[in-house]
């Protein structure tokens, strides 16, 4: 019985980390940059050394030039990332507007998909 309950718990581990580990958005903006470039997406990236709350930021776009598909800003903390999502939410040019750590970042549901 103690085999079995040391298995399973084993096995629950590890399914917890790997889930973690496929559900993650990026830990930074050129990790997001490079696979959001491997969905298929083109990227225009920054960073922001000078900025005490902002880390950087990207839009990414796949058919249309005009409107970003995605459009992602990541935070010195995830404080931050709240009150800007907290105060931005209710922005109609933000749709589906969403938080995630110290990333925020709004676009088309399926360019959230590949973000996420």
């Amino acid at each position: 019985m103690k085999k079995l309950f040391k298995a399973l718990s084993t096995c629950l581990v590890l399914v917890v980390m790997a889930v973690m580990l496929v559900g993650c958005v990026p830990s930074n903006v050129a990790k997001a940059k490079e696979k959001m470039q491997e969905a298929g997406y083109k990227v225009g990236a920054y960073t922001d050394d000078d900025d005490d709350d902002i880390l950087g930021g990207f839009i990414a776009y796949k058919d249309n030039i005009i409107v970003p598909d995605l459009t992602a800003i990541q935070f010195e903390d995830n404080d931050e990332a709240k009150d800007y999502f907290e105060e931005h939410q209710n922005d109609k040019l933000k749709k589906n507007i969403e938080r995630k750590g110290k990333w925020v970042f709004w676009g088309t549901e399926s360019a959230i998909k590949e973000f996420k």
